[in-house]
């Protein structure tokens, strides 16, 4: 079983020996800064992990979260094999918010 934790921690939990082990984490901002520059703890972070319909074959992870450096959110997806999460397997699949927008905008 795969878990994620807001602050960018990847984790999995073997139910049967209910050992719990860090497999990954993924920067993210858990901030949200306003137009005057001021900054407050948000309900941001990594959202979310959901396993490709083919997992079985093809290993895929797909997570939702909060880019750190951008005002963005991304979608992107990892190979998760062997218990491993393999961070060089790395794609964005989808970014959104205004930063995005306005980008395509202009």
């Amino acid at each position: 079983m795969l878990f994620v934790e807001r602050k960018g921690g990847v984790k999995s939990f073997n139910v049967d020996s209910r050992n719990l082990k860090t497999v990954g984490n993924i920067p993210v901002n858990i901030f949200y800064t306003n137009k005057e520059g001021q900054t407050r703890p948000a309900e941001e972070g990594l959202m979310g992990i959901a396993a490709h319909p083919n997992y079985a074959n093809n290993y895929l992870v797909y997570m939702l979260y909060a880019d750190p450096e951008e005002p963005k959110h991304v979608l992107a997806r990892w190979e998760y094999k062997g218990g491993e999460l393999n961070e060089q397997s790395k794609k964005i699949v989808l970014v959104s918010g205004l930063f995005c927008v306005l980008a395509q905008m202009t």
